[in-house]
């Protein structure tokens, strides 16, 4: 039990720190005067204490951030606070890449650019050009071809230098599935050049089940689909998305990795915590009773293992937001298990890992539906997770903060059909999320 005197202090912290955030004329004055009128016993007092600060600093958020409606939870449900603020932020247009309209293309954040490259025209063939977005001058520029072997749907990285990209196509231009060699190339976007890095014969790097991370040191990469055998199930389909592997850009060599416990998801995410790459996704099961899974591994390069993690508490589902905030893995939302094709989000849910503490924690319900990117990295934008696929009527994206545990909406701004589509191009800077069609 406090004494008077911690009493009195905790009234001096209050008062000066909603005199930071909100200036409203005799508004603690008749606060604190009210609460000593009602105070019958140091325990009514410092409960009323603690409910006055969630009230005062919670209005002061709105207020003085006056950017988004601020969207908080109590018990177990999710209730909009009734303020209605005037937003600061805003989508602007920004001019298209000068580069041939593709699908399934690359987007990597330098710290200054946006690089894009990759991916394939209407017509099926790769495209074979490449551009680069100026954040500071709203500018693009194309950048030099990326060579054949850098091609197609790639898998790339940012080591802080340059861009290291895996893929690879024929002399025709298309993705070669039975190819058991992975293929890529570095990129430094100062000199404007590529250059051919040393191939690994692990099996094939797809965007569909393959990742990689850049662990500081060397680029960390997993789920390699291997050659089909011959005899068994399709000729042309890739056997199993397994094996990992370490490519150091320095020396220009592959170090062979232990497997995965299991095929890594053929959609899903992978993040660098710092000390293990987190791979989450959901692996679609195929039979007479198919039952999809989540699929949630990591792996410790310094000890060279696997490592299972708990099952997430939430049904799996495709198209799920999966974004790393730098302490927690935040996963949910998501489109029809019964229809997943249609990729519209039907699912309010949302729980987040901690890789410290090896456990799941529920989040807030988010107040309307929601799912992440099909292809792309689900982003971060001012330390909150942003969901841009949702099934907002009024095409508002949503923002989730890890440490306030609240949803909040996003200004309105693109059309109804941008917001369901779960497969443009999205990039963040930290402060501005970049999307274009």
């Amino acid at each position: 039990m406090p004494s008077d005197l911690d009493i009195a202090g905790e009234l001096r912290s209050a008062t000066r720190l909603a005199t930071s955030l909100v200036d409203v004329p005799d508004l603690w004055p008749t606060v604190e005067r009210r609460i000593r009128q009602r105070a019958r016993s140091r325990r009514l007092v410092r409960l009323t204490v603690a409910a006055v600060l969630v009230v005062v600093v919670g209005t002061a958020l709105v207020l003085a951030r006056d950017d988004y409606r601020i969207l908080s939870k109590r018990s177990t449900q999710t209730e909009t606070q009734q303020v209605q603020p005037v937003s600061r932020q805003t989508w602007a247009s920004m001019a298209p890449p000068p580069i041939f309209p593709r699908t399934r293309s690359t987007v990597v954040w330098t710290g200054t650019d946006v690089i894009e490259l990759g991916g394939f025209r209407a017509t099926g063939e790769a495209a074979t050009d490449g551009a680069a977005f100026d954040v500071a001058t709203s500018t693009w520029r194309e950048i030099a071809a990326p060579p054949a072997a850098a091609l197609g749907a790639t898998v790339s990285v940012w080591t802080g230098q340059a861009v290291v990209a895996f893929g690879g196509v024929t002399a025709d231009g298309v993705v070669d599935t039975a190819s058991s060699l992975t293929t890529g190339a570095l990129y430094d976007p100062v000199a404007d050049s590529w250059e051919t890095i040393a191939t690994t014969d692990l099996g094939r790097v797809s965007s569909a089940g393959s990742y990689a991370v850049w662990t500081g040191h060397q680029v960390l990469v997993a789920g390699f689909q291997r050659p089909p055998v011959v005899g068994e199930e399709s000729p042309d389909a890739p056997k199993g998305s397994e094996g990992a592997a370490l490519y150091d850009p320095a020396r220009d060599r592959w170090t062979t990795l232990p497997d995965a416990p299991e095929p890594l998801p053929p959609s899903g995410d992978a993040f660098w915590t710092g000390r293990e790459m987190v791979v989450v996704g959901v692996d679609p099961a195929t039979g007479p009773e198919p039952r999809d899974h989540v699929v949630a591994l990591a792996f410790d390069p310094a000890a060279s293992t696997w490592r299972s993690l708990p099952t997430p508490p939430l049904d799996p589902r495709p198209g799920m937001l999966a974004a790393w905030t730098g302490d927690e893995v935040v996963l949910g939302g998501g489109a029809s298990a019964t229809d997943p094709t249609s990729g519209a989000p039907v699912h309010v849910d949302a729980v987040a890992y901690d890789p410290t503490t090896d456990a799941w924690r529920r989040l807030p319900d988010a107040p309307v539906p929601f799912g992440g990117s099909t292809r792309y990295a689900d982003v971060i934008l001012g330390g909150k997770v942003a969901a841009y696929v949702t099934a907002d009527p009024t095409a508002r994206p949503l923002l989730f903060s890890p440490k306030r545990n609240v949803w909040a909406f996003g200004p309105v701004g693109r059309s109804r059909g941008d917001t369901t589509r779960p497969d443009l191009p999205v990039v963040s800077t930290g402060d501005q999320i970049l999307l274009w069609v």
